[in-house]
């Protein structure tokens, strides 16, 4: 799931646990994570 919001095929197993642990489970939580993370430049 995070893949395809980030539109990536392959990410670090820590960025993977860290998104996972801190959206615990909610699908909602992961998909503004991870926009979150692409707007302030932490991911790419």
């Amino acid at each position: 799931m995070v893949e395809g919001i980030l539109q990536q095929t392959e990410l670090p197993a820590p960025v993977l646990e860290l998104i996972a642990r801190r959206a615990e489970g909610n699908p909602l939580f992961t998909e503004e994570l991870c926009k979150a993370l692409l707007e302030d430049g932490t991911l790419q």
